[in-house]
């Protein structure tokens, strides 16, 4: 165990450490006489002020304070018990109010003695208030005050110590042992240089070891471990000790808590890296905005996002693939290296999708990036053993495939590999990324719709051809078909008049059947030129509201209310019921698309008399009319955009969202049904579009033979597990009807719960595919292992060759939604009865 110092390096501790206070301060010995005192005992209040009389060190402290403007006799009485006791080791720190006579000034004062650890103390004056009235009655407030002040180097707010001229620890302060958690003498054994972090200790050590050889003060900061194990910040400073000879006596430090400095310095750092790295992401884009704006071509597109991505983000190597899942391959679209990195370029190559198939389903089902390291595989990835491939074969550090431009039947991946060094992806950079692709997603699509008007604009073109060479033809034709009939008939008779033997008659039947073949002829021509015809009947609008209302439940999304206000006796107009079926969907999906956020859709019959000024406006003949009109609460349109809603190839949709022919279809096929179409519109207020079609005095409706639904029924036991709400009501009532019993489930973890505490058989799983949590498939393989004689159907909006089978399920029936209830009840039955 360390010796304790002497009371002289004592001494010279408090001296060195008081020093620096701006309170008056002296030190006592043991017998009480002045050993030190601090610049402030003597400068504290002004020139002649209390503590300037003449060299205190040596002197009793009662003598020195009566030289003095210090505390006055009749306090010398109580003042030197006070110190009398804290010198005997009684009374840890004794108080003392006085007022203090400064030429004609009196200030209210207080002296304060702290025992010291090694013997004599510290005596603090320290000034209470101003002088006057008021500053007596601040010394009579201040007495009342029942305070004691703590030690002063004992009880410091920071981290103090001395150590020998060796280096050695001798004395911790209160607040270091709280820090450390640990009693002296077990501070005083610590080999403190453990306790500093290490990637701080070297230079710590070093900092502190040059400044011991030289005897100079030094500052430095390191972190140290602190009694809960978690390092903390601490700014040091160390001060050399010397003895009143002015020998060297070791160091006395201080260390200041800094962690939550430290801690806010590197919060704005990180800001301030954040903000720099948005002003750059948009500098980015806005530059990848630039670029392709105007571009139309998709590979030069991707070409500039790859390039332009990699470059911004310092990334080694980067592509975009297009995965397509009913062909299981994948294509490189674009592929950029660093020229420091040498990595091969594989653009426009095909591979099959083989050990990714996984990863890449779930990446194109759950439309999240996928990130993976050699140090810290992903586990998608390493359960299907691509991981290898990528981290060893092909020496990826670190990558991240982002999945985007999502499609029916499949996507495209962004990939982004690090091959010289590992990298995490911080938020920031992912939203960019994101950012980045919607960007080029929406450019894609841009180009798509460029590149379809191109088409189309070649099409119209081939149209406009095609139809005049019919119109042509159809001439031709109608006139030669004259000249052959004259041709033909002539003939016909002279072959009537000519003896069998005749040396002509050959010849006129060489004319007729000639005749014929050029009649075979103008019958192609006749049929090249032939449109398809309407087949207008006796329709009743109602009906085709009826039939319609039934599909729109799957057009028409839960946010929209879809109301209808239909003539109780409508009567019939002259229609193709197909082509009028087919304008009012069109009217309905335009509706549809412009409530992105919801609201509400009319669908309304009504009766119309058309006069001769309205006729005339709208082209038509005047009469009866029975209209049908789609009205929505959508975004409604302007005036200009409204005179060009019919026109074909217009649209105000986004691109990739509408072709711009739907309603100009609808608008042609009513015309040639000798009706009409008006809008309505204004902006904000949503649209109103009305069919207006001639009514007809014949009542009499064709009606079509319904279509007979075969009941293919059981008994058995079937667990649902669907996630739409709609689909799962109507399928599980569907079933239960046709008397099965149904076990219904939203995903599945519910599911599987359902089956757990199922006591009795469970025939057959009909599971939607894509599920929320896990997948149709895994939910299948679960329960086979639960129940291995479990029958399985799946069921999907997307194409069943859009997945992979698996293996582990053997055979399985597969239901293509939008189902019909007959489809529903064959696909069941023969799941069900193939487990048998």
């Amino acid at each position: 165990m360390n010796e304790a110092p002497p009371p002289s390096d004592h001494h010279a501790l408090a001296l060195t450490t008081l020093q620096v206070l701006p309170i008056p301060l002296a030190i006592v010995d043991r017998d009480g006489c002045v050993v030190s005192t601090n610049d402030a005992w003597r400068s504290a209040i002004s020139d002649g002020g209390m503590w300037d009389g003449g060299e205190p060190v040596g002197a009793p402290y009662l003598a020195v304070c009566a030289d003095a403007a210090g505390p006055g006799t009749e306090h010398h009485e109580v003042i030197q018990r006070g110190l009398t006791q804290v010198l005997a080791g009684r009374l840890a720190t004794f108080v003392r109010t006085f007022t203090a006579t400064c030429g004609r000034e009196e200030r209210p004062s207080q002296v304060s003695i702290t025992a010291l650890p090694s013997g004599g103390a510290v005596v603090m004056h320290q000034v209470l208030g101003p002088s006057s009235e008021s500053g007596r009655y601040r010394l009579n407030q201040a007495r009342e005050q029942d305070e004691t002040l703590p030690r002063l180097a004992e009880h410091a707010p920071v981290l103090m110590w001395t150590s020998d001229p060796d280096g050695k620890w001798r004395w911790f302060n209160r607040r270091w042992l709280g820090f450390a958690g640990m009693s002296m003498d077990d501070a005083l054994r610590e080999d403190w240089r453990l306790r500093i972090h290490p990637d701080d200790r070297a230079k710590a050590m070093a900092t502190a070891n040059e400044a011991q050889r030289g005897q100079r003060e030094y500052l430095h900061k390191y972190r140290l471990r602190r009694a809960d194990g978690e390092y903390h910040w601490l700014h040091e400073r160390g001060q050399p000790l010397t003895h009143p000879d002015g020998r060297f006596a070791g160091y006395i430090g201080s260390c200041s808590d800094i962690t939550d400095i430290v801690r806010t310095e590197e919060d704005l750092a990180r800001n301030r890296d954040h903000l720099h790295r948005q002003l750059q992401f948009a500098g980015t884009l806005n530059r990848m905005a630039q670029t392709i704006i105007g571009m139309d071509d998709q590979d030069r597109i991707l070409d500039s996002l790859v390039e332009t991505l990699a470059r911004s983000l310092a990334i080694d190597h980067a592509l975009i693939v297009d995965v397509r899942l009913p062909q299981q391959k994948a294509v490189v679209l674009s592929d950029w290296a660093d020229p420091a990195v040498g990595k091969d370029i594989y653009r426009k190559q095909e591979h099959a999708l083989g050990q990714f198939a996984e990863s890449l389903r779930h990446a194109w089902e759950m439309r999240t990036p996928l990130e993976s390291h050699y140090d810290q595989v992903n586990p998608r990835l390493a359960s299907e053993g691509s991981a290898a491939v990528l981290h060893e074969r092909f020496k990826i550090r670190s990558l991240l495939w982002y999945p985007f431009a999502f499609r029916v039947d499949g996507f495209l991946v962004l990939s982004v590999n690090q091959v010289v060094r590992r990298r995490f992806w911080l938020a920031d950079e992912r939203e960019f990324l994101a950012a980045v692709t919607n960007l080029v997603s929406l450019a894609l699509q841009k180009s798509r719709v460029l590149v379809e008007r191109r088409e189309s604009a070649v099409q119209r073109h081939q149209a406009g051809k095609m139809e005049a060479m019919g119109r042509l033809a159809g001439g031709v034709a109608h006139d030669f078909n004259n000249l052959l009939t004259a041709i033909s008939g002539h003939t016909q008779l002279l072959l009537r008049g000519l003896p069998t033997q005749h040396p002509l008659r050959k010849h006129a039947e060489t004319v007729l059947r000639a005749t014929e073949r050029a009649t075979e002829t103008t019958r192609n021509l006749l049929s090249f030129s032939r449109q398809q015809p309407l087949k207008p009947i006796a329709t009743n609008p109602n009906k085709v509201v009826e039939r319609l209302r039934v599909l729109l439940d799957r057009l028409i999304p839960a946010n929209i209310t879809v109301e209808t206000d239909l003539l109780v006796s409508s009567g019939n107009v002259l229609a193709d019921p197909g082509q009028l079926e087919l304008a009012l969907m069109n009217l309905v999906v335009n509706a549809r698309d412009a409530m992105p956020d919801g609201g509400r859709l009319v669908i309304c019959s009504r009766e119309l008399v058309v006069d001769d000024h309205l006729a005339r406006r709208v082209g038509a003949r005047s009469g009866i009319y029975i209209s049908l009109s789609v009205r929505d609460t959508g975004m409604g349109m302007d005036a200009t955009t409204a005179e060009r809603i019919f026109e074909p190839f217009f649209t105000t949709k986004e691109p990739g969202h509408g072709t711009g022919l739907g309603l100009s279809s609808a608008y042609g096929a009513i015309r040639a049904m000798d009706g009409f179409i008006t809008i309505e519109s204004e902006p904000g207020r949503g649209t109103l579009i009305t069919i207006s079609l001639p009514r007809v005095l014949d009542d009499s409706e064709e009606t079509p033979t319904p279509l007979r639904l075969t009941a293919l029924g059981g008994s058995e036991t079937i667990l649902l597990v669907e996630d739409n709400p709609t689909v799962l009501e109507l399928t599980r009532d569907a079933l239960r009807n046709q008397g099965y019993h149904v076990l219904a489930a939203n995903d599945g973890d519910e599911a599987l719960r359902l089956v757990q505490s199922h006591p009795g058989t469970i025939d057959l799983l009909l599971s939607d595919l894509v599920l929320p949590g896990f997948n149709g498939q895994t939910l299948a393989v679960r329960l086979r292992a639960m129940r291995p004689h479990l029958a399985v159907v799946f069921s999907s909006g997307y194409s069943a060759d859009a997945f992979r089978a698996n293996t582990e399920l053997g055979n399985t029936g597969f239901l293509a939604k939008p189902y019909t209830i007959d489809e529903l009840m064959r696909a069941v039955r023969t799941g069900i009865d193939s487990k048998r």
